[in-house]
């Protein structure tokens, strides 16, 4: 039979691709750099063992998991763009492309340094691994191979990879090769030897994981695979505190809960074992690093401030630890290329017999992670349009700072109810009462110096919806950028009319898509839109929606199927019934979980929403402390409701005088943020006797999720709050704010919205003033 290793595949074409060098070999064969020479990118390519032909069994398996593996899309798995198979004689051999990157893998990283990684280093991983597994799990899909070795770095940014073909062992065809299940045995959790693998297997694997990165060796080592096998099955593991002392012992029961031997002992989710991870950490007194944050490796100005070796140089936490060898056991073979430099470091004799003996045995999974085989691509030089791309790219601030007013924008002629920066971060969009969306090239009118604040009249592109709509009051960019999605309204003698469109506004000849008025939702009289949200994965879009006419009690949110206007839609409903006395009583504010997992929104009676998109059902829901009891009489002029960039599972929402930090995964409140300012206190006059008590809102994240932006509803000033201020100043349970600013050539009216731009530079807001001001906050 022909094996891959057997045939010099450079420079030969599969397809389209024309392979390049050989990154990696291992048992189940090989990973090439290659040229996609359609789309003029590099890539890597998987050459799989080949199998005889009639091998059916393992043909039908492949293709099902490859299918399975590219459905997958999170910023935290590197994705499959293609796979196929070709034939060679009686032997087929099958293939997977994936992104070509650069940054190796945790095991590549583990093996060159000679201590422990710094605990909050540790915890950065684990929770990208866990948020990518616990995805994988919503999808109904295991992954089988959790360890080191499938998880590939860019910077400080995580891929889990090799989905799906852990399960390929489990094929007749390899079966008899490899006289093994899937799993590798330093990592494989009891229930997985027996054959019955489910998703707290997973989580037993990375619990193992976790047991390695913070204490420098497995919980099982033997000369035997068959030896680990049995240690997972019968043995408790030495106490991590063992080889650590100083973890504390909080940390040490909730990696031992996880690696129960019963899967129903361990945690619900991967997410709920990191997070009490990070929990106890900082129950411990110790903070979560800000120098942990994830950072675009393709980001230049942030690399120019970013310290070199930054991962290897983090020592400061480790100062009172032992320095401790890192075992590694991930049976891989590397091939070292003339310019490579053979990893250093201290490696555990016991351990490299186990991987010996294990090549020959056990046979190697899941070799993407060759050590030149690892980071995200850029094609030729452009944005390359994926949710991968989107959430991988958080920058700063790096040195925040307090604002300075650098450009106004004063092309509306009426008050500008919404500012969005484009996801690519040149152009921002603007709109308003004047029912114009204006996009201003913000790149060509930032001034060169920050001393004297620049007007601009005159927007790059104005795009008005319909003259039959009085005002567009509700805008948000495709995770792409290149299309805007716009809410518009008229009042007519029969009520409101409301509309939703889409369109490439860069287009030379732009027409819109219409997703009010069709045969889904034909009524268009009198019902609201009031929130607009587009899916990071860029596949769907979310709006809330009611009909006065109908049952003004009755909440929906909509998901519209981007660029398909008449498609089927979905609708989520809220049984919840709201009081018909209820001012303005739906959906005021809705966003997505940055993993585009959940869409969360939140109403007017003080309850947050939370639907599962995988699972569209009733959604989870909790209800924010009614902090306006004292003020029966007060309204909520608007809502807020922000997911962090950075964090799957955080979200901000105002709650009247405070914004509330919340954790969907762990269900609580994690902070309140709020301000003294005699400004942000002041109520101001509402209809008829009422008064609009002091509220936070808008509020906007930056782009790492380190720092929260908002705005009282009196004051006229931004405020922001850094989220990693291990000090901050407190107020009867509040953390008040870092950095105000405003008072200075701000606005002379309400502030109505605040966008944060990609790069973390700058900080743009609109208001009733008719005007946007872009706000210089970084520093550096």
């Amino acid at each position: 039979m022909l094996t891959a290793q057997g045939v010099d595949w450079q420079g030969k074409m599969l397809g389209r691709y024309r392979l390049k060098r050989l990154l990696g070999r291992g048992g189940m064969g090989e990973v090439w750099q290659a040229e996609d020479t359609e789309l003029d990118r590099q890539i890597a390519i998987k050459l799989l063992t080949p199998v005889l032909r009639h091998e059916k069994e393992y043909l039908d398996a492949f293709a099902a998991e490859a299918r399975l593996a590219a459905a997958l899309e999170h910023p935290h798995i590197l994705p499959v763009h293609d796979f196929g198979e070709f034939s060679s004689g009686d032997d087929v051999i099958t293939y997977l492309i994936s992104p070509l990157v650069d940054g190796g893998s945790l095991r590549d990283h583990l093996k060159k340094r000679k201590e422990i990684l710094p605990v909050t280093v540790a915890l950065n991983y684990l929770r990208q691994a866990a948020e990518a597994i616990d995805y994988a799990h919503s999808k109904h899909i295991l992954h089988r191979d959790i360890k080191p070795g499938n998880m590939l770095l860019q910077e400080n940014w995580l891929f889990l990879s090799d989905f799906g073909l852990a399960k390929l062992l489990t094929t007749h065809t390899y079966r008899s090769r490899t006289h093994a299940g899937a799993g590798t045995p330093g990592y494989i959790a009891p229930e997985q030897i027996r054959g019955r693998a489910e998703p707290a297997s997973d989580l037993y694997s990375l619990a193992v994981v976790a047991y390695q990165l913070l204490t420098g060796h497995l919980p099982f080592l033997d000369d035997d695979p068959f030896g680990v096998f049995l240690k997972h099955l019968n043995e408790t593991p030495p106490p991590p505190r063992q080889y650590n002392p100083s973890l504390p012992e909080a940390m040490e029961q909730t990696i031992l809960q996880g690696l129960a031997k019963l899967p129903a002992e361990r945690h619900s989710s991967c997410l709920a074992f990191v997070s009490e991870l990070e929990h106890n950490w900082q129950a411990h007194g110790q903070a979560l690093d800000p120098e942990t944050t994830l950072i675009a490796p393709w980001n230049k100005r942030v690399l120019a401030n970013l310290p070199t070796q930054q991962m290897d140089n983090t020592a400061s936490e480790q100062s009172s630890q032992t320095i401790t060898p890192i075992t590694v056991s991930d049976e891989v073979t590397y091939i070292q290329h003339p310019s490579s430099t053979t990893p250093t470091g201290i490696e555990n004799k016991k351990e490299e017999r186990q991987e010996a003996t294990t090549q020959k045995i056990v046979g190697r999974r899941g070799f993407l992670a060759g050590g030149a085989a690892a980071a995200l691509f850029l094609a030729g030089g452009g944005l390359a349009a994926s949710t991968l791309y989107q959430l991988a790219q958080k920058p700063g601030p790096k040195k925040m700072s307090t604002g300075v007013p650098v450009l106004k924008l004063t092309g509306h002629t009426e008050e500008v109810y919404n500012v969005r920066w484009n996801p690519q971060g040149r152009y921002l969009a603007s709109c308003g009462v004047d029912a114009n969306v204006l996009i201003w090239d913000i790149d060509n009118l930032i001034p060169s110096s920050t001393k004297q604040i620049r007007t601009a009249s005159q927007p790059s592109t104005l795009w008005k919806p319909d003259t039959k709509y009085e005002s567009s009051y509700l805008i948000d960019w495709s995770p792409d950028g290149h299309t805007l999605a716009m809410v518009s309204d008229k009042d007519t003698w029969g009520g409101t009319n409301t509309a939703i469109e889409t369109v490439d506004i860069f287009a030379p000849h732009p027409r819109p898509d219409w997703y009010l008025g069709n045969k889904m939702l034909p009524i268009t009289i009198n019902t609201i839109i009031q929130c607009l949200a587009w899916s990071p994965k860029g596949d769907l879009i979310a709006t809330s929606h009611t009909n006065s006419s109908i049952n003004p009690s009755e909440v929906k949110v909509i998901l519209w199927h981007a660029h398909q206007p008449t498609q089927q839609v979905t609708i989520l409903n809220d049984a919840t019934t709201r009081p018909q006395d209820a001012y303005y009583p739906y959906m005021r504010s809705l966003c997505w979980s940055a993993d585009g997992a959940w869409v969360i929104g939140v109403d007017t009676v003080f309850k947050v929403h939370l639907w599962n998109v995988a699972v569209p059902t009733q959604p989870q829901s909790f209800t924010l402390p009614n902090r306006l009891t004292a003020y029966p009489q007060a309204k909520i002029f608007r809502f807020s409701i922000a997911a962090s960039p950075a964090n799957s599972t955080r979200i901000a929402v105002s709650d009247g005088d405070v914004a509330v930090i919340y954790d969907i995964q762990q269900k609580k409140n994690l902070r309140l943020l709020g301000s003294d300012d005699p400004e942000a206190r002041q109520a101001l006059a509402g209809p008829g006797t009422s008064q609009y008590y002091s509220q936070v809102n808008p509020l906007v994240w930056s782009p790492d999720g380190r720092y929260l932006a908002g705005s009282y509803l009196s004051a006229k000033k931004i405020f922001i709050w850094d989220l990693q201020n291990s000090n901050p100043r407190m107020k009867d349970g509040v953390q008040m704010p870092d950095f105000v600013f405003g008072q200075k050539n701000g606005h002379s009216d309400l502030i109505m919205d605040l966008s944060w731009s990609p790069d973390g530079r700058y900080l743009a807001s609109s208001s009733f003033d008719s005007t946007v001001i872009i706000w210089q906050v970084d520093a550096a």
